[in-house]
């Protein structure tokens, strides 16, 4: 597969466990939940596309790194900003776990975490089931 089919791959295995995550999460309208995933989860992925770009193929040591780093990415990503904003002076109870408003980042950890196995898995299959051309 080449670059732009990998990157491809990506992108529709996010379009993809967005969909079902949303479908998992009815708490309000699809769309309005679908909206909201996005605006996070598209923007993380593009520091995904390095690694995408990077490994050719899901075969060994390979296939741990691109689990590792695709499963990961999300929520070191969200850790990294919530750091951000308690530097720049926000309390830290209300950036964690919320100011009653807004939800913390805490929360978003976890959905993170889930969204980014179900794109990462589906790519890894995407890499390992679909032959390669021009193998060597």
């Amino acid at each position: 597969m080449n670059t732009f089919g990998r990157v491809g791959a990506w992108f529709t295995s996010l379009l993809l466990s967005v969909t079902i995550f949303c479908l998992l999460w009815p708490i309000a309208s699809f769309l309005f939940v679908f909206r909201i995933t996005m605006t996070f989860a598209f923007p993380v992925s593009l520091l995904y596309l390095p690694a995408v770009i990077g490994i050719k193929n899901a075969r060994e040591g390979r296939l741990r790194t691109l689990l590792v780093s695709g499963i990961l990415i999300g929520p070191v990503s969200l850790c990294a900003w919530g750091l951000i904003l308690q530097l720049r002076g926000a309390a830290a109870h209300s950036v964690w776990w919320g100011d009653g408003l807004a939800p913390g980042l805490a929360g978003g950890l976890v959905f993170a975490l889930i969204v980014g196995s179900l794109t990462t898995t589906f790519y890894v299959a995407t890499l390992r089931f679909i032959p390669r051309r021009n193998a060597g």
